[in-house]
């Protein structure tokens, strides 16, 4: 549908989206979320992320989500920490967004959520009003929205491959950027963005959102490490911090950003907390 030119919310009213993935996702085995999740945590590995966020919300009942909790919780030291709405048009609207967002945040969840995507929904003002960690997507956000997130400190996670797949408008990187707002970037991998690789993000943020590939770099570490509350111990080498780091066979870094799609040469090693997990060189071998 997408490709004969459907929009998003088409797609959504029609049943599928959203709609198709919550019904797999119902009827789908612990044991086989379980083993999707295993292979995904190992392609973003790969691709050099070493910290990812794992959310449920395809089950939209209790049972379900549930079972996603607790099969994220097995495959690794997870706790619940954010709680995340879709603020949107035909999905949550504000008040439905702000009313789950408090409650929320009265459970003690750190508040990081999707606004402003498809439509100007004053997503990037309640987040900022609320203490949000962050707000993702913001296609749709307005000078007031900049500035509200630019005065709270509240993140602003962009996704370009979701721009890219929707034919949306781009985020404003370089108005958030020049406004001192804190702008962070992620894959936002799901069935509509599959895409495992944030260097292939960081290209497109260069390429579509004119950020500096030093730009890139930084939202793609310690900025997206403080958008998921993390910058304490990841997003940069530092004293006390997780050793997480990558080992490139590149005569510069830049060439992580710079050659679409090439981390599968670029990336040598993958170290977490001063291990390596992932050798490309006894794989490339093979």
């Amino acid at each position: 549908m997408k490709l004969a030119g459907a929009t998003y919310m088409d797609v959504h009213r029609a049943g599928g989206g959203i709609h198709f993935t919550v019904e797999h996702t119902r009827a789908a085995a612990p044991s086989d979320l379980l083993a999707s999740l295993r292979s995904r945590l190992v392609r973003l590995q790969r691709a050099g992320t070493t910290l990812v966020e794992c959310k449920s919300g395809y089950g939209l009942e209790l049972q379900t989500e549930i079972k996603m909790l607790e099969e994220l919780m097995s495959a690794g030291k997870l706790r619940v920490n954010n709680i995340d709405v879709f603020c949107e048009q035909g999905v949550f609207d504000l008040d439905s967004t702000r009313s789950i967002l408090e409650a929320g945040k009265e459970m003690g969840l750190n508040i990081n959520f999707h606004g402003d995507e498809l439509h100007p929904m004053n997503s990037a003002q309640l987040g900022a009003e609320l203490g949000a960690l962050a707000v993702s997507h913001l296609e749709e956000v307005t000078d007031e929205g900049i500035v509200a997130m630019a005065k709270a400190k509240t993140a602003a996670v962009l996704l370009p491959t979701t721009a890219y797949i929707l034919r949306l408008p781009q985020p404003r990187a370089r108005d958030m950027l020049d406004a001192g707002v804190i702008v962070a970037l992620g894959s936002d991998f799901n069935p509509n963005a599959y895409c495992c690789s944030m260097p292939i993000v960081m290209h497109l943020a260069c390429v579509n959102m004119r950020m500096s590939m030093s730009e890139a770099l930084a939202a793609a570490t310690i900025n997206a490490a403080f958008a998921l509350g993390r910058s304490h111990t990841h997003g940069s080498l530092e004293v006390n911090k997780h050793g997480d780091l990558l080992i490139l066979k590149a005569t510069q870094w830049e060439h992580l950003i710079y050659q679409l799609g090439g981390h599968q040469e670029t990336i040598r090693y993958v170290i977490i907390k001063g291990s390596v997990v992932y050798d490309n060189d006894r794989v490339m071998d093979l």
